[in-house]
Order: structure tokens, then C-alpha cells, then sequence
């Protein structure tokens, strides 16, 4: 009896499975239509950043000299405080490569390493 049922039970998760497939399968048309679509979308999104950078650029030159040295002040310090936030959020959150995003300095700078003399380990 329990053998009757477990078929049947098969039978049918299978043809609703099979059936269900089908209707969720894309027309070429309708992929054709969504790739056409989507580049479109692409083409417009560089033309606006294009516009966007050459707004952005007259409004840079249109700016005094005191202004233009506030400004690149003004990045700079939002740079360094934001370097963080180029990290993933499980990165930030787990650990992660910690020095991924700091700039090398010159005092950074890795020079050559000697040996210490037994009077300087003292």
C-alpha cells in the first residue's frame, strides 16, 4: 500500500516539475528583445556620464584659484576618509587583507634590513 502511494507521489512531482520547466523558458524574440534593450540601456548610462564630466569640468574651470585649492583639499580629505568603505562589508566585518587600500609612504618604505651588532640588541 505505502509502495502504491509512494508512485503515485512520484508520478505526480514529476509532471508538475516537468510542466512548470516549460512555462519559465524564454521565446528567442524575448531574449533578443532584452539583450537589444539592455545595450540601449548601456549606451545611455556612458552618454550620461559623459555629459555629467563635462559638466562637471566647466564647473571646475569656472571656479577661482582659492576655490579650485579647497576643492582638492576638500577630495582629499574624503578620500582618506572613506578609504575604508572600498572594502567589502564581510571584509570590514571578518578581518580580511587590512592593508589592501593604504598608499605606501616614504617612511613605509621597506629599506634593506642588517644585522644587528651584539652591543645594539643589548
Amino acid at each position: 500500500m505505502k509502495f502504491k502511494w509512494l508512485f503515485l507521489f512520484v508520478i505526480v512531482l514529476g509532471s508538475l516539475q516537468f510542466n512548470s520547466c516549460k512555462s519559465f523558458k524564454k521565446t528567442s524574440e524575448a531574449k533578443k528583445t532584452e539583450n537589444e534593450l539592455e545595450a540601449q540601456k548601456k549606451k545611455e548610462e556612458r552618454q550620461a556620464e559623459k555629459e555629467y564630466k563635462k559638466l562637471l569640468k566647466s564647473h571646475y574651470k569656472s571656479q577661482t584659484e582659492q576655490t579650485k585649492e579647497r576643492m582638492k583639499e576638500t577630495k582629499k580629505r574624503s578620500e582618506y576618509y572613506n578609504r575604508h568603505k572600498k572594502r567589502g562589508f564581510f571584509q570590514r566585518l571578518f578581518g580580511g587583507n587590512k592593508d589592501c587600500n593604504k598608499k605606501e609612504t616614504k617612511s613605509r618604505k621597506k629599506t634593506k634590513s642588517r644585522k644587528k651588532t651584539k652591543s645594539e640588541k643589548r
